[in-house]
């Protein structure tokens, strides 16, 4: 805060280097002679008493003035500081959990991505086993019987062959004959062929 002030600057008149007076001192003028003067203590009237109470009064109200005034500004001074500290505390907070926001986002996607892959790894299996099998089933179909036909074939023939076999005597040179494994074969066939056509 700005404020005026009055000063009156005293110029000292000179001559021959000595200074002027403007008036002559009470003392000369009387011829006192003054030795180891000490003042202790100067009394002035009531109204001049009151007007110096007065001055030091406005005195003390204008320093108090300033220094409000001065506390004031660095009062805002202060707070447009604490202000700014604020808002960049506020704005790095802010700076972390979005960084813990795209952190958490990009863990979530990484890990969809492997579930996805290890479903499609899942299911090219699936489809694997599922081809493979369809394929197994096709070329039974094509020899003219499906899987299930073709395990009932086979354990009605060999149960077939085994009760054929109870009750039929083989011949010796079947049992020891040199080519007994090709012939036993045979007749399994045959027995088995017989059973399915048991009218031929």
């Amino acid at each position: 805060m700005n404020t005026d002030k009055t000063i009156t600057v005293v110029r000292i008149v000179e001559k021959n280097n000595v200074p002027l007076r403007q008036e002559i001192s009470a003392v000369k003028m009387y011829n006192v002679n003054l030795q180891g003067l000490a003042l202790n203590s100067i009394d002035y009237d009531v109204e001049v008493e009151n007007q110096i109470k007065v001055q030091q009064q406005a005195y003390m109200q204008v320093q108090t003035a300033i220094a409000n005034s001065k506390k004031a500004e660095q009062d805002a001074i202060t707070t447009e500081l604490q202000g700014k500290a604020a808002a960049a505390k506020a704005k790095w907070e802010q700076e972390v959990i979005k960084a813990q926001a795209v952190t958490q986002a990009q863990q979530e996607k990484e890990v969809a991505e492997l579930e996805a892959q290890t479903a499609l790894l899942v299911a090219q299996k699936v489809k694997t086993d599922a081809d493979a099998k369809s394929y197994a089933n096709a070329k039974l179909v094509s020899a003219g019987l499906t899987p299930q036909e073709k395990a009932k074939f086979e354990m009605d023939t060999k149960i077939g062959v085994a009760e054929a076999l109870s009750k039929l005597v083989l011949p010796t040179t079947y049992m020891n004959g040199n080519n007994g494994g090709k012939e036993a074969s045979m007749l399994e066939s045959i027995l088995g062929i017989k059973l399915l056509n048991p009218d031929k």
